[in-house]
């Protein structure tokens, strides 16, 4: 798979997936309720389920390819692995050793990501805008914003930390603002920002607004905007 990452760091104020058998088919998630947009009560990261006709997907806030799992009574399996609980139809529980009793809580009936939309363009590598399945959340730390979505047959992914709840127009590097690209779409494969700036219009506990432009040190120029519920 081809990957695409873009990763954005302001820090501010102190420097700045299936399987035909749906088990006993006895579950509380038939009949597709358990489709939809879930959230990790451990750290905020967004889950995406489509359940259909005892097909089951998980995906992890586009970060890979959707994960197969099987409906088995009131658990998720992979394999003969228990994965996750079905409390309910809006709630699931993780039961794998590393993220027992981790929730997640339903926030969307969706079968799509639905954060809002994302662009990027530039000279040296295929320009991008998306207003669907785009994925975005912040983390626990109330710091990292995390932005993906679908780049040609892999993802685009921002990180977007902010120290404080505040808006502005930051320079790279000197308000600590650094910008990475990484894909085997651009020349060389990856670039690093070396000069720029990130324009935050909106940020708040639900919306993060931002612009971006910057060169690369060969003097590629990229450009884009962001604009998603969190």
């Amino acid at each position: 798979m081809k990957y695409f990452s873009a990763v954005i760091f302001i820090l501010l104020s102190l420097t700045l997936t299936s399987c035909n058998d749906g088990g006993n088919g006895n579950g509380n998630g038939n009949n597709g309720e358990l489709t939809g947009v879930w959230r990790s009560d451990f750290n905020n990261i967004l889950y995406l389920i489509n359940q259909n006709e005892g097909v089951v997907t998980l995906n992890e806030c586009n970060s890979d390819e959707p994960f197969p799992l099987t409906e088995s009574g009131d658990e998720l399996k992979s394999g003969s692995t228990p994965i996750i609980k079905i409390n309910s139809p809006s709630q699931l529980e993780f039961i794998i050793d590393s993220l027992s009793g981790k929730q997640l809580n339903k926030v969307s009936d969706s079968n799509k990501f639905n954060s809002g939309s994302l662009s990027i363009s530039s000279n040296n590598a295929i320009a991008l805008s998306v207003t669907t399945d785009v994925c975005a959340y912040r983390e626990e730390d109330n710091v990292f914003n995390i932005i993906r979505a679908p780049y040609i047959d892999g993802y685009i992914e921002l990180v977007v930390a902010i120290q404080l709840q505040t808006t502005g127009t930051f320079s790279i590097p000197f308000d600590d603002a650094s910008i990475r690209i990484e894909s085997d779409n651009i020349s060389g494969g990856s670039v690093s920002a070396y000069s720029g700036t990130i324009n935050v219009t909106e940020y708040s506990n639900e919306l993060l607004e931002a612009s971006f432009n910057f060169v690369d040190s060969d003097g590629n120029e990229y450009s884009g905007n962001i604009n998603v519920k969190l």
